[in-house]
């Protein structure tokens, strides 16, 4: 009678999938993310003095509400990344204005719209990182 482990490759096998459910939960979270910032804003554009139309503004959005889209720029820098080695996923952007927006100044109420978007996904995520969904 002879006893074979095979646990170092079921351990092996068990972590790449984990890392796979990991990179789609981020994929998943980025997509979501950018769909909220896909609103766009409604033009306002004017006639200068002497009448030619001026560059269009587009209205802000209001404290509370996603941010809107303007010129795509925020929704652009989305992205993610996996540490393997840590088993952990950012999704974010790196751009420095978005910090204001999710959590405000002392001049602008927040636009949150990173977190907001993780909690309102949390059940979704849950699923795939369990490998349910």
């Amino acid at each position: 009678m002879s006893l074979d482990w095979f646990g170092d490759k079921v351990n092996a096998k068990l972590r790449e999938e984990n890392i796979k459910r990991l990179a789609r939960a981020a994929i998943f979270l980025e997509n979501e993310i950018k769909g909220q910032l896909g609103v766009k804003g409604a033009a306002i554009s004017g006639r200068d003095k002497s009448g030619r139309f001026t560059q269009a503004v587009y209205e802000a959005s209001a404290a509370g509400d996603f941010p809107h889209l303007q010129t795509g720029e925020l929704r652009r820098s989305v992205t993610h990344e996996v540490d393997e080695s840590k088993m952990v996923a950012r999704v974010g952007t790196n751009k420095l204005y978005a910090r204001f927006l999710e959590m405000g100044t002392g001049k602008m109420e927040p636009r949150p719209f990173l977190e907001r978007t993780l909690e309102a996904n949390r059940p979704q995520l849950r699923e795939i990182l369990t490998g349910k969904g």
